[in-house]
């Protein structure tokens, strides 16, 4: 059987046993315990035997990756799916992934995914890229996106670091505010009061978002 999303994996059939680690979306699982009326299965995962919620089982297999494009004033735009299953990884390993579709709608809003896109930004510097970095975060040390720049130098030209990069200040934000479209309004103002009209723009482009099938 295989996971249809992220599932605690846990040693005992209760929420009161300890947590092994989190199951991703479309792991497959040995059975070794099933009937559909059971609240909890016994598994076998990577010689771990425990319990998983049934419900969140099929018997179908589950891609691991969910891929989407943008359908908006009569012109298809998406992200490459290698950058989308990157994007995924994150925010699965972050325990953030059902904010997927909203980063996706972000990134839409910041640059209708165009790594090429610069925009004039304060202070004299540019924004760069999908996620449109402000450059002067790299030579500003006191900057809380200064260091994590530094280990992603090539923003401006590799997609995987502007994302990174992008992702990363959102989820800095996420657990300051602890609420994510709270993060994402921090995310363009810059301080703990969110830009509410970044948040509508962004939400607004969640109609025109599309499943691949």
């Amino acid at each position: 059987m295989w996971t249809i999303s992220e599932l605690n994996f846990r040693i005992g059939p209760s929420k009161d046993f300890e947590i092994y680690y989190v199951l991703p979306r479309g792991a497959e699982l040995t059975v070794i315990n099933f009937d559909w009326d059971n609240e909890w299965t016994q598994i076998l995962y990577q010689d771990d035997i425990g319990y998983v919620y049934t419900s969140y089982l099929s018997e179908d297999y589950i891609h691991p990756y969910d891929y989407y494009y943008m359908y908006e004033g009569g012109q298809i735009e998406e992200l490459d799916f290698a950058l989308q299953e990157y994007i995924q990884d994150i925010l699965t390993e972050w325990g953030c992934r059902d904010f997927y579709k909203i980063f996706l709608c972000q990134a839409y809003q910041e640059s209708r995914y165009n790594m090429n896109s610069i925009g004039r930004a304060h202070g004299g510097y540019n924004d760069y890229g999908i996620m449109q970095i402000w450059e002067g975060h790299a030579v500003d040390s006191h900057s809380h996106a200064y260091h994590i720049i530094q280990q992603h130098p090539n923003y401006k030209t590799n997609p995987y670091d502007n994302i990174y990069i992008g992702l990363w200040i959102w989820h800095e934000w996420y657990k300051a505010t602890g609420d994510y479209i709270t993060a994402l309004g921090c995310y363009l103002s810059g301080t703990i009061v969110p830009d509410q009209y970044y948040i509508s723009c962004v939400l607004y482009h969640l109609d025109f978002l599309h499943k691949e099938e």
